[in-house]
């Protein structure tokens, strides 16, 4: 009898968590004819929990701690990043107010992610994915904010990447604290 190797296992974790997560996304989404949505979501979801090598072999929990980490740092860099943006002389009062309340989000979404990695660990799933929800609306209000600026002509939102990633890495990271509730 053969087994399969540590590697596949591990690998195969890795693909199934990615296949769910893409799957419930499809789901929840309208996609056009020509986009394919699925792909998207699963490849986005992979290279992310696999740009951390402990991920090739951890179990769903340390995946699930892996992607809220994820969640974390891309919170921490989005607020350096904004910071970035405040700090250019040419910037209109509007947009000035938009980023500065993007800005505050970022600042309590880091705050709530150092608790939800406490709550997770200590097996709170239900209050550590309502925190998690908490940071993915939190990221679609920067954008919306952004995107219409009050104003009802769209505008191009400079944190468009950032605010995507923040949401998908939270839908990655509650598909993730789903499962192990199955």
């Amino acid at each position: 009898m053969t087994f399969p190797s540590a590697t596949s296992w591990c690998t195969n974790l890795v693909d199934d968590t990615c296949q769910n997560y893409s799957r419930s996304r499809v789901y929840l989404q309208d996609p056009t004819p020509d986009y394919n949505a699925f792909a998207y979501h699963y490849n986005f979801c992979k290279a992310s929990l696999e740009a951390v090598p402990a991920s090739r072999c951890t179990d769903l929990r340390g995946l699930g701690f892996i992607a809220i980490n994820l969640l974390r740092y891309n919170t921490t860099n989005t607020q350096r990043h904004i910071r970035g943006l405040l700090g250019r002389k040419r910037l209109d009062e509007l947009s000035k107010r938009h980023l500065e309340s993007c800005l505050h989000l970022y600042g309590d979404n880091a705050k709530a992610l150092t608790e939800v990695l406490k709550e997770y660990m200590a097996g709170k799933l239900e209050d550590a994915a309502g925190h998690v929800a908490s940071v993915m609306i939190s990221a679609a209000n920067c954008e919306y904010g952004l995107h219409f600026r009050g104003l009802h002509t769209p505008w191009d939102s400079p944190l468009t990447k950032q605010n995507f990633d923040s949401s998908q890495l939270a839908t990655i990271s509650l598909s993730i604290m789903d499962m192990q509730k199955s």
